[in-house]
């Protein structure tokens, strides 16, 4: 048995590259979903949709952790003109937009959601992983 030990850090950052990459596979499924909701392709577009709700949770998820890893408060921490905290808030509002419309079978809502409101929000992720590494 072999075990291997790293440094918290070296873990850390890690899981930031990890979370970059899995926000690039989010904005991929949000496009497609959003592509496919406007085709009318009910079955395809669900099972991107599914994936975009499942790579929010799971992203949500992550930054949680690495917030109390850090022990960061999120609303506290400015990005642009808010604080993370507001960033995390505005992203829950999203979802339930979105689950609204999915619940309403608007799926050109959806679509316009997905593409307008969501997508901009996860692409400040983008900037943010960058922003989060500075405070270790």
């Amino acid at each position: 048995v072999e075990i291997v030990s790293s440094d918290k850090m070296e873990l850390l950052n890690e899981h930031l590259a990890v979370l970059e990459e899995h926000i690039d596979t989010l904005i991929s499924n949000i496009n497609k979903a959003s592509e496919l909701f406007r085709i009318g392709d009910e079955v395809e577009s669900h099972k991107y949709f599914g994936a975009v709700i499942e790579g929010i949770r799971w992203f949500s998820y992550s930054i949680n952790v690495i917030s109390s890893f850090l022990r960061i408060d999120m609303r506290e921490l400015k990005f642009q003109d808010k604080t993370l905290g507001d960033e995390i808030e505005e992203l829950s509002k999203i979802i339930d937009m979105l689950s609204e419309s999915q619940e309403n079978q608007d799926v050109i809502m959806l679509a316009d959601q997905l593409e307008y409101e969501l997508l901009p929000s996860v692409e400040k992720w983008n900037q943010v992983i960058p922003e989060l590494k500075k405070h270790f």
